[in-house]
């Protein structure tokens, strides 16, 4: 049983995904994690945005405060 699956690119989670990368705020992300003394603090922001768009997906329906 394979632990890792790839979504079709058509699933809503992957078209969230493409979407994203587009954005300016994907750009920063990836301009900050590139930065050792930023990289978890990139990787974090780009995982709580496909949190944020798994959400319906998931059934999840809040994502936790951090703080």
């Amino acid at each position: 049983m394979p632990v890792e699956q790839a979504l079709p690119s058509g699933h809503p989670i992957m078209v969230a995904w493409e979407k994203y990368k587009t954005g300016d705020e994907y750009a920063n992300t990836r301009r900050w994690a590139i930065d050792k003394n930023h990289t978890e603090g990139s990787l974090w922001a780009a995982f709580l945005e496909g949190w944020k768009a798994a959400e319906k997906f998931i059934g999840v329906n809040d994502v936790p405060d951090a703080g």
